[in-house]
């Protein structure tokens, strides 16, 4: 696709099952790539980092969750999909980072602008996935929110035909979620942590790797 037609690829993420994390990780090893250990000791064994020098590629594996500005659970939904994490999870992986990089952006779009909204999971993105996790967490809503009104401000200053065409859709689905999140209902725990506010960091430190 065109859209990806600038991008240079050097890393891949892989999430497993939390009882799979060691079948995963010898089996990455065995293919020759290389771990970084302080990594996997500072994230509890929930992350490691691997590298294979003949690839010239990074491999991020995570167990049962992805851990980056947020915290995304994913256990039990992992194998709901034979190829990759839902489509709703997609979304919320990348709303979850603080300092959006333009590649998340166009990730944003291109999700937003392919597929349809709905209420389960499988071909379309589940918004009850989207308001479930983030009615639960103010943190990661606060960060949600701003994303989504970055993704706005790029497809209005992006210059290229395949957002152009996406960017309608995109917007439309932007809007509905937002819509949706604006409105769940809060739980006591959410409404607390709003008071505080940005006063107090809302998202937690990247753990990167200090060898590769």
């Amino acid at each position: 696709m065109q859209f990806f037609a600038h991008r240079s690829w050097k890393d891949v993420d892989l999430v497993c099952p939390l009882d799979s994390y060691r079948k995963a990780h010898h089996f990455l090893s065995n293919l020759g790539f290389q771990s970084d250990y302080r990594l996997e000791a500072v994230t509890d064994g929930r992350r490691a980092v691997f590298y294979s020098p003949g690839l010239k590629m990074l491999v991020d594996l995570f167990a049962g969750e992805l851990r980056f500005s947020h915290t995304l659970r994913l256990n039990g939904r992992i194998l709901n999909d034979p190829y990759t994490v839902s489509l709703a999870d997609l979304v919320l992986s990348k709303l979850q980072r603080v300092d959006l990089r333009e590649s998340d952006l166009e990730d944003l779009l291109l999700l937003l602008g392919l597929y349809e909204i709905g209420s389960t999971d499988g071909n379309s993105i589940n918004l009850n996935r989207i308001v479930s996790v983030l009615s639960q967490d103010w943190g990661f809503y606060q960060t949600a929110l701003e994303n989504l009104g970055l993704v706005e401000t790029f497809s209005r200053g992006a210059n290229s035909h395949e957002i152009e065409r996406l960017k309608g859709k995109a917007m439309e689905n932007r809007s509905r979620i937002l819509t949706e999140i604006n409105g769940f209902r809060k739980s006591v725990r959410w409404k607390l942590r709003s008071i505080l506010g940005k006063r107090i960091k809302w998202y937690q430190e990247v753990e990167t790797t200090e060898i590769f």
